[in-house]
């Protein structure tokens, strides 16, 4: 619970904040005298977009986003022309619950097709789609959107274009979850489709993942951002767009380093993300290989202050 305190006096002694005297309290709830939000930087314009959603796949396999496999093979074994269009598909859960990011899941993505271009299969799937999503109940109580989401299920919206071209332009891209407990980017090669509402992002370098894993990232996502229950919301309009990259790179190696030995300690323990960033943040856990991510997480974090000077 945030208690927050307003008076319409005007306030010309020191008001007092976690008992310590200050000038003036900003709307942020910290001392000083801004009140703004930070603004859109130009540099990080077109560097990080929201994957695609696919509402009416997740009506056929029950919320989790993508199709079944069962349909899958289907697809492979009547409708060939269709192959080069089932995609593996990136979820949330198993970004952050898989220890290597590995795909669990395809989605039949249609971008660019017309229903008459993509010929017999793309019928068959209407059908399929129709029959998951209507279901018994006749559509009873889906609301007029997403009934027209699922007539035009292989429509992608605008704003998914860009993530498209992130995720279909370099050999691999950057993601991070839209919620997550703790800051957690992880690199997913080309071809994966990541699913909106998460976020993708035309970084490759471990110098960048470097800066957006530090706690000085970490910091800003906290401050900026929202939150979900006791989950972190990674919105790129408030902790993407606005945040400053330091203008030298940081080193490398430190961030190699780093990004390795947490791999290699998620597939040794077969722990996912959520878990490994559980343990790297309970005071109280002190195993050897811990203790070691921390130490290489703080050399990172050096190297990351280095570069802002």
């Amino acid at each position: 619970v945030s208690t927050v305190c307003v008076s319409k006096r005007k306030l010309v002694e020191p008001v007092n904040l976690d008992g310590v005297a200050v000038d003036r309290i900003s709307a942020f709830l910290v001392a000083g005298s801004e009140d703004d939000d930070p603004v859109p930087l130009a540099a990080n314009r077109g560097r990080a977009a929201q994957g695609p959603i696919f509402p009416t796949h997740q009506q056929i396999s029950a919320g989790k986003g993508a199709l079944p496999l069962d349909l899958v093979r289907r697809v492979e074994d009547e409708h060939p022309e269709l192959l080069g269009r089932i995609r593996s598909y990136m979820g949330g859960d198993e970004f952050l619950e898989d220890p290597g990011q590995r795909p669990v899941r395809w989605v039949v993505d249609l971008d660019g097709f017309t229903l008459e271009e993509a010929g017999s299969g793309a019928e068959f799937l209407l059908r399929q789609v129709e029959a998951a999503f209507l279901g018994s109940g006749g559509g009873k109580g889906i609301s007029d959107i997403s009934r027209r989401r699922a007539e035009q299920f292989w429509l992608p919206s605008a704003a998914a274009r860009s993530a498209r071209a992130i995720m279909d332009s370099q050999e691999r891209f950057l993601m991070h979850p839209f919620t997550a407990s703790y800051l957690s980017f992880a690199f997913l090669p080309r071809g994966i489709l990541v699913g909106g509402p998460h976020n993708v992002f035309a970084i490759d370098d471990y110098s960048e993942f470097a800066v957006l894993q530090s706690r000085v990232h970490e910091i800003w996502v906290k401050f900026f951002g929202s939150t979900l229950e006791d989950r972190q919301r990674y919105t790129l309009t408030d902790c993407f767009a606005p945040f400053p990259f330091p203008a030298v790179t940081p080193g490398r190696q430190a961030a190699i380093a780093y990004y390795d030995f947490r791999a290699s300690l998620m597939e040794r323990n077969q722990e996912g993300l959520t878990r490994i960033y559980s343990r790297f943040h309970d005071p109280n856990e002190r195993e050897a290989a811990i203790l070691k991510l921390r130490e290489l997480h703080a050399t990172m974090d050096s190297a990351v202050l280095d570069a802002y000077g």
